[in-house]
């Protein structure tokens, strides 16, 4: 995942899987994984009671193949609205509700409808270590299409560079039983410390 801010307003996102195995009847298939880019444009500050507000807006490009197994070789379109609040100067809770308009691989001119919904709970034990709780769901109109799970995540900070790890659970029969992620996240400013671009890749 690559994310740029270019000053006070806007982020640009690029978020996809660099190679992907799929082991299948004729052996293990390799490929690209699709990429989604993304723009977020922050519509409010944080004050007083009032949380920070922003607009995400998504577009999944097709760049593996539905035919290992890898991809779906649709585009996939995606809008949310993006809400932060921080509750003291160690607890922050984000909220995110939004649409997605998903290809339907397996029939000509159909379109798949879901609703979105995210919240996610974050503490700092220390300077350097945090911890959180996230909820992730999705409601779709097809079945199979409405997975929900809650993660763990534990981050550790150190100057520019954080490493997490996370645990995940399903809450239903539509999502993944269980799941562990491990993330690695830099920081960095390619550009002169004038410049209003900073860079995160995680």
């Amino acid at each position: 995942r690559l994310a740029a801010g270019l000053g006070d307003l806007v982020e640009v996102q690029a978020t996809g899987i660099l190679l992907s195995a799929v082991d299948n009847a004729s052996g293990t298939e390799y490929d690209f994984g699709d990429w989604t880019l993304g723009t977020k444009i922050r519509l409010f500050t944080e004050r007083g009671k009032r949380p920070a507000t922003a607009l995400l807006w998504e577009v999944k490009v097709p760049l593996a193949s539905s035919g290992d197994g890898v991809g779906t070789d649709e585009a996939d379109f995606f809008v949310h609205v993006l809400w932060s609040k921080h509750f003291g100067e160690r607890n922050r809770l984000d909220v995110n509700v939004g649409g997605g308009f998903l290809g339907d691989p397996t029939k000509s001119s159909s379109q798949d409808d879901v609703v979105i919904f995210g919240a996610a709970w974050s503490g700092h034990l220390s300077d350097k270590n945090v911890i959180g709780v996230e909820l992730l769901a999705r409601d779709g109109f097809k079945e199979n299409d409405s997975p929900a799970l809650l993660r763990g995540i534990y981050r550790h900070i150190t100057g520019r560079w954080s490493i997490s790890a996370a645990v995940a659970a399903g809450l239903n029969g539509d999502a993944d039983d269980f799941a562990v992620d491990l993330f690695v996240r830099r920081q960095f400013q390619p550009w002169t410390p004038s410049s209003t671009v900073t860079m995160s890749l995680q």
